[in-house]
């Protein structure tokens, strides 16, 4: 449920996140390598910077991608939508 608090001296504008794609602002703009080993392709949809480095410390080749990506243009042993 969405809602707004309004004091009576301050008027603001109401701001509906369901009319705005959030992804868009928070994903990568391109794809990104971080790291060697078993390639997973990140779906970066506002992923915090301690999975991606998690998971290079644990050995794996992290493609981030963003949001829109076309899964076609690179190649990969796991897909991961964070």
């Amino acid at each position: 449920m969405l809602g707004k608090i309004e004091l009576e001296v301050d008027a603001i504008e109401f701001f509906d996140p369901d009319k705005v794609n959030l992804f868009e602002k928070v994903s990568p703009g391109s794809l990104e390598t971080i790291g060697e080993g078993k390639s997973i392709l990140l779906y970066d949809c506002g992923c915090k910077e301690n999975i991606v480095r998690n998971l290079v410390r644990r050995g794996f080749k992290v493609k981030r991608a963003p949001w829109n990506f076309d899964f076609y243009q690179t190649e990969f042993d796991a897909v991961l939508f964070r």
